[in-house]
């Protein structure tokens, strides 16, 4: 009977230990879970600021080429303007330089020839 007790009261020690054991790894998996529950709320709050970064990502990306095709279109008519600017001055150079010409013809043939027949005659 003293042997009965005595493993009994072994088995209650036994118990009682895992018991301990039990209520410890109970606690541990308590801070185990409230430190994964932060840690996926960290995750989701990243996870939502990624998607936030990526949508203005593409809005700066689509500005940007926004902005390229208005530059392109901008220097096509700078080129275009520019190319106006010369031909109106290649216009206007041969205009005078018509006129020029125009002008020394009339000299030649009225100052000149004039002076041509004084000489003659004198």
């Amino acid at each position: 009977m003293q042997g009965l007790t005595f493993k009994i009261k072994e088995l209650e020690k036994v118990v009682e230990q895992k018991n301990l054991d039990l209520e410890n790894l109970e606690a541990s998996h308590g801070k185990v879970m409230k430190k994964l529950s932060v840690t996926v709320s960290k995750f989701d709050e990243q996870h939502h600021l990624s998607a936030n970064l990526l949508a203005e990502v593409e809005k700066l990306q689509s500005q940007f080429q926004d902005r390229d095709a208005e530059i392109s279109f901008l220097r096509q008519e700078v080129t275009r303007c520019t190319n106006d600017v010369l031909v109106a001055s290649q216009t206007s150079n041969k205009r005078s330089s018509d006129e020029i010409h125009e002008l020394l013809t009339w000299f030649d043939m009225n100052i000149l020839s004039r002076c041509w027949r004084f000489w003659q005659r004198n």
